[in-house]
């Protein structure tokens, strides 16, 4: 089995994903499969970062 079929395969296993997000993610971020939950997911934008500034708080 290939090395993009067995990455499709993971991502259609998880609830709630399909064949179109499956695609996107591998096309948009390669790196699936290679990278720990907590780099894929700062390389995807989704992690929540601190942005302090100066005295500003928030």
């Amino acid at each position: 089995m290939s090395e993009w079929r067995q990455r499709r395969d993971l991502l259609l296993s998880a609830k709630g994903g399909g064949n179109v997000l499956a695609y996107i993610l591998m096309s948009e971020l390669p790196e699936v499969g290679k990278l720990n939950r907590k780099k894929i997911a700062a390389l995807g934008g989704i992690t929540p970062v601190n942005r302090n500034s100066g005295s500003f708080q928030g």
